[in-house]
């Protein structure tokens, strides 16, 4: 058992001794090279970012009836909300369910959304444009048991 432990560590340093050489190799052949390595921390700009900008978020939705960390007892909930655009899309999203609608005219918008027992993380998007969308995100908890 011993010898297996001894050649095992021997055999181990050998292949890190390997490794570390080849790296200071490597660092050595960079460097007189005069190879320059780009800043990660530099910001770059591409051709692919400029066409497809990233969405802001701006929080803008307000829900009715319901609040975060609200214990419920129903496998299903009405959420209800209003949005401050008229006629945008809705998109509502937990761990199991996803339900797509949109607000009416004056900007309210009611869905109804399946619970699963235990936290349930709800997060509600409104489309507003291309690069701005409105987010809210609530806990809600689902029992059948009674609170005593």
């Amino acid at each position: 058992m011993r010898k297996e432990v001894l050649l095992a560590l021997i055999i181990g340093g050998i292949i890190g001794g390997v490794i570390l050489y080849g790296i200071k190799i490597a660092n050595q052949a960079v460097s007189q090279n005069g190879i320059q390595l780009e800043d990660p921390n530099k910001p770059t700009s591409t051709l692919s970012n400029s066409l497809s900008p990233t969405p802001t978020s701006a929080n803008i939705i307000t829900l009715e009836g319901i609040s975060n960390h609200s214990v419920i007892f129903t496998p299903q909930i009405k959420l209800t909300g209003k949005s401050t655009k008229p006629n945008t899309i809705i998109t509502i999203t937990s761990e199991e369910d996803e339900v797509l609608t949109t607000s009416d005219s004056n900007g309210n918008f009611s869905s109804d959304f399946k619970l699963v027992g235990g936290e349930n993380n709800i997060t509600i998007n409104e489309i507003l444009s291309d690069t701005l969308i409105s987010t809210i995100s609530i806990q809600v908890i689902h029992t059948t048991n009674p609170i005593e």
